[in-house]
């Protein structure tokens, strides 16, 4: 567990120091160190971690020719080299893990009014690096598919979709499911459209499922009723969602990408929050994911446009760090996330 609480405090100090220095004295020589410092721990966390994470010892059975179906054929391709080279599945892991916070610490840079707040919230707020712990393989896809908003701001279609196609082969082919953000997100959209369009989502639950029984992801309606348990988490994400949709309002002129990314996450929201004890609400929580690490650039974009700032901050480290102990200390074990162990000296075959 100590392994967490050294990552707390480098993301600690790294928002009090270059926050500090950012603000009042523009040394961004200095951000850039400590910012690219607590991006190799974090990498570093991921790559040597042993049987931590849900989906740890699934990941090593499907590199070992477990029965085990995945469908990214460059997630395959990856495995196919690494036993060829005589690696051993550690070697994927530790690749995706790196991989994964590389794409997210780019993203941040590229967006975030704040990074190091950002880099604060992503490591604390278990919808983000530990969840990446979890999720290896959508993980990676969902931080390629934000670093990739960038082409969207630009206006480059092909690139966008050429760096989609990418995280599909190599990473989860949820990403698929963005393709149409490029031509939805970049746009300003009235009060009124949206609150429609999200009531209109909200209670389009049968036929948004009917139309899944016809993917390959309709395999969650075959456990019947098992829905989604209502997490602090969700709660968290809820109440920032709502708070960031009223916000759009006065705020959304400079990063629209991100508040409408927001708006399509309260439009699954409610679905979801409609439908919590449906197989659908499990379905509809991948997707999700997708739209959460908006909230990431949201935060410090608010932070960044309102007045008394140091206040608003120190409350922003005092609620991320209750969660982050939340999930650590208080559920650690269940999310198989403690005890922190390397992979050097076990069996990983």
């Amino acid at each position: 567990m100590a392994v967490y609480f050294i990552g707390l405090f480098i993301v600690f100090a790294n928002s009090i120091l270059t926050y500090q220095k950012r603000i009042r004295v523009h040394d961004y020589r200095t951000f850039e160190k400590f910012y690219w410092f607590t991006c190799i721990y974090l990498c570093v966390i991921a790559a040597i971690r042993y049987d931590v994470g849900q989906d740890y010892g699934a990941y090593l059975e499907i590199f070992y020719g477990s029965e085990m179906t995945v469908r990214e054929p460059g997630y395959r391709l990856i495995n196919t080299i690494s036993s060829w080279l005589g690696f051993s599945g550690q070697f994927t892991i530790a690749l995706y893990g790196i991989m994964t916070v590389v794409f997210a610490f780019l993203f941040i840079r590229n967006n975030s009014k704040f990074p190091v707040i950002s880099v604060y919230i992503y490591f604390c707020f278990s919808a983000f690096y530990l969840q990446s712990l979890n999720i290896i393989r959508q993980a990676l896809a969902i931080y390629i598919f934000y670093y990739s908003i960038k082409y969207i701001k630009e206006r480059k279609f092909v690139k966008y979709i050429l760096t989609i196609l990418i995280g599909a082969l190599f990473g989860h082919l949820t990403i698929l499911v963005t393709i149409p953000l490029y031509f939805i997100i970049s746009r300003k959209y009235t009060w009124k459209f949206k609150i429609i369009v999200v009531v209109i989502i909200s209670l389009s639950a049968k036929l948004v499922q009917t139309l899944l029984l016809y993917t390959p992801y309709g395999f969650y309606f075959q456990f019947g009723n098992a829905g989604k348990n209502v997490s602090f988490t969700f709660i968290l994400e809820t109440i920032l969602c709502l708070f960031f949709f009223l916000q759009a309002k006065k705020m959304e002129e400079e990063n629209i990408e991100f508040y409408n990314m927001n708006f399509v996450l309260l439009c699954f929201t409610g679905m979801t929050v409609l439908n919590l004890n449906s197989a659908l609400a499990q379905y509809l929580e991948r997707v999700m994911y997708y739209f959460v690490p908006a909230q990431l650039i949201l935060i410090p974009e608010y932070l960044y446009a309102t007045k008394r700032k140091d206040i608003k901050i120190f409350a922003i480290i005092i609620i991320f760090a209750i969660f982050f102990f939340y999930t650590v200390v208080l559920r650690g074990e269940v999310n198989n996330l403690v005890p922190y162990q390397v992979f050097w000296g076990k069996n990983l075959g």
